[in-house]
């Protein structure tokens, strides 16, 4: 008995939220406020047209591990109350043949339809994370 409640104890006391100090620091700069990410619609449209004429071409020479996001663009889009979410491949053309890989999201209507702001909202590995 005595240790169910030491039990309940510890993990009441870990849950408990802390109020985080004020800070005078800005917001680093992988965390997004606002909508800093937000991309044009023309933006958008480039780079998923990209996507589909050269995505075969580009994941066949370059895999992409991974993308990080920042939670506060997940938090945008769900205050756009959508009824899902839905997730864009694209590719922006950074010249001489190199293209980078991007994430886009955004909020999508009961109709089915993007009804929000794009969010271009992740950094790809490569090239963020060091090769193995």
């Amino acid at each position: 008995m005595r240790s169910l409640i030491f039990f309940i104890c510890v993990f009441g006391m870990a849950s408990c939220k802390q109020e985080a100090t004020p800070t005078t620091d800005p917001a680093p700069a992988s965390v997004a406020t606002g909508n800093q990410d937000t991309i044009s619609q023309q933006t958008f449209l480039n780079w998923t047209t990209t996507w589909d004429s050269l995505g075969k071409a580009f994941t066949d020479t370059l895999l992409v591990q991974y993308f990080d996001m920042p939670v506060i663009d997940l938090k945008e889009t769900l205050g756009e109350n959508p009824s899902k979410a839905r997730f864009y491949n694209g590719l922006e053309d950074k010249g001489k043949g190199h293209y980078e890989a991007h994430l886009i999201l955004t909020a999508v209507g009961d109709d089915g339809k993007d009804k929000g702001q794009y969010f271009d909202i992740t950094q790809p590995c490569p090239p963020i994370c060091k090769p193995k």
